[in-house]
């Protein structure tokens, strides 16, 4: 059997600090750009309509503009064609009280949020995704139904933000009976 040293132990710890700070940092970076730490990308929102009926769509138009100088791959886990909000965006919602609506079954299953029987049944998702190339400057548009995610079926005015980690513009949209 061979002994090891209290030293060897600092030696081994060392270098596995240095291996983790070097991979937080090369990951930090390459979300932010180097000058000025802005990031690569820059998120708009912007509701298609500022009031509607509850129980209609809620569409919201989120706009990703590449910052950088070079040309960046947006991947996205549906067809580019289809509604991405629970693919490659984090929407958050909260009524004019500041609370949250509650997150729909769909939703709550994208985020994990799932209750023991929902988990027991839930599907391991598969490949199918497409990327999105943007060149320095342009910009790309998605296109989502909020009320797909959250319920937003009783009357009130709701504050839309979407995050990826960056966070987008806030916008109120209004719903009415």
């Amino acid at each position: 059997m061979r002994k090891y040293s209290f030293r060897n132990c600092h030696i081994v710890v060392l270098i596995v600090v240095t291996v983790l700070s070097f991979s937080v940092n090369s990951s930090s970076q390459r979300d932010k750009n180097a000058l000025g730490g802005q990031y690569d990308v820059s998120l708009t929102i912007r509701a298609l309509d500022r009031t509607v009926k509850a129980g209609s769509p809620v569409w919201v138009d989120v706009t990703e503009k590449n910052n950088s100088d070079k040309i960046l791959s947006l991947g996205r886990g549906k067809p580019l064609n289809m509604d991405q909000g629970r693919e490659a965006f984090i929407v958050d919602v909260w009524n004019e009280k500041g609370m949250r609506p509650d997150e729909t079954t769909l939703y709550r299953k994208k985020l994990g949020h799932l209750t023991p029987e929902e988990r027991a049944e839930a599907q391991v998702p598969v490949g199918g995704g497409q990327a999105r190339f943007v060149k320095p400057g342009e910009t790309t548009t998605d296109r989502i139904d909020v009320g797909r995610l959250y319920d937003l079926s009783r009357p009130s005015t709701y504050t839309i933000q979407v995050r990826l980690p960056i966070e987008s513009n806030k916008i109120t949209v209004t719903v009415t009976s």
